[in-house]
């Protein structure tokens, strides 16, 4: 298998996995079943052994990716939240607007377990 075919097979592989993790009952098992079925269709000739390396080897793909995932939601989440204690800081002069500032922070907190 050539770097473009597992490149494109990565990437269809990476599209099924989300849509398996978006259902509310999903295994983890599943992925690799679903997997293993594009992998016949798209690479037959693949042993059962390659198939497994293939695999592990997607999955590190996979893990990583959702790591970079996680990390840049956090970033974002933090960012938010100190651009809110800016912004409250001011709103002494604004009761009403600095009560909606709390909310949006406390609704950050209990995102990121704070609470």
């Amino acid at each position: 298998m050539s770097e473009g075919m597992m490149t494109r097979l990565f990437a269809e592989m990476d599209e099924i996995a989300h849509e398996l993790r978006t259902e509310p009952h999903q295994i983890p098992d599943h992925d690799q079943t679903a997997l293993r079925q594009l992998q016949k269709r798209r690479h037959p000739d693949l042993t059962k052994k390659q198939w497994l390396a293939l695999f592990t080897v997607w999955g590190e793909h996979d893990k990583a990716r959702q790591d970079a995932e996680q990390a840049a939601t956090r970033a974002r989440i933090w960012e938010e939240r100190r651009n809110l204690f800016v912004r409250r800081a001011f709103m002494s002069q604004d009761p009403e607007s600095a009560r909606a500032i709390d909310v949006q922070l406390a609704e950050i907190a209990r995102t990121m377990g704070f609470q």
